[in-house]
């Protein structure tokens, strides 16, 4: 259902057992995500480019088995999600382009699956410290975030993490000392 018109997703729907894939991308009606309680064993949610999208479910983070979320270019996108605890399996995030979103969830850091965290471009002001938690991280893309002031000292902790792009983040005079 790429490029379409819908503005709400799977309204009044009860249970989507079987559905592993969602691919919206470039909805540029859409204004909402559908509630994830109803589609638990969901693998892949493709929402890139639906520009009036201004907040993602919190129930999103019940989906345990999803192991792609990508929200690039959601340029209304003001919030994505309080908690992301529950997603074990979550290995790509993507939010890059969200230029209205200001911050991550506290608890990103519990993303143990987490192979590649892509915030480029978006208004982040600065990571939650948990983000030195992502043990097996190598892939930490912040390019262009323009608000970023500051990383943790915990991304210092990051032991796994081979490639770092923070060009164009004007605002960061500093990284800390054990990275």
């Amino acid at each position: 259902m790429c490029h379409s018109c819908i503005e709400h997703f799977l309204l009044g729907i009860k249970y989507l057992y079987q559905l592993k894939t969602i691919k919206l991308s470039n909805s540029l009606n859409l204004v909402n995500t559908p509630n994830f309680q109803v589609m638990p064993y969901l693998d892949l949610l493709f929402l890139d480019g639906c520009t009036r999208l201004y907040e993602v479910d919190p129930g999103v983070e019940v989906l345990e088995r999803l192991t792609m979320l990508n929200l690039k270019d959601c340029k209304n996108l003001v919030h994505f999600a309080s908690s992301v605890r529950g997603l074990k399996s979550l290995k790509v995030l993507n939010l890059s382009g969200c230029s209205k979103l200001k911050k991550l969830p506290d608890d990103v850091g519990h993303l143990e699956s987490l192979e590649e965290l892509q915030v480029n471009g978006t208004g982040i002001r600065k990571l939650p410290f948990s983000i030195g938690m992502l043990e097996i991280l190598p892939l930490l893309k912040m390019e262009d975030c323009k608000d970023l002031v500051c990383l943790p000292i915990s991304v210092g902790g990051l032991k796994s993490l081979k490639v770092v792009n923070i060009s164009g983040c004007s605002k960061l005079d500093k990284l800390p000392e054990d990275m």
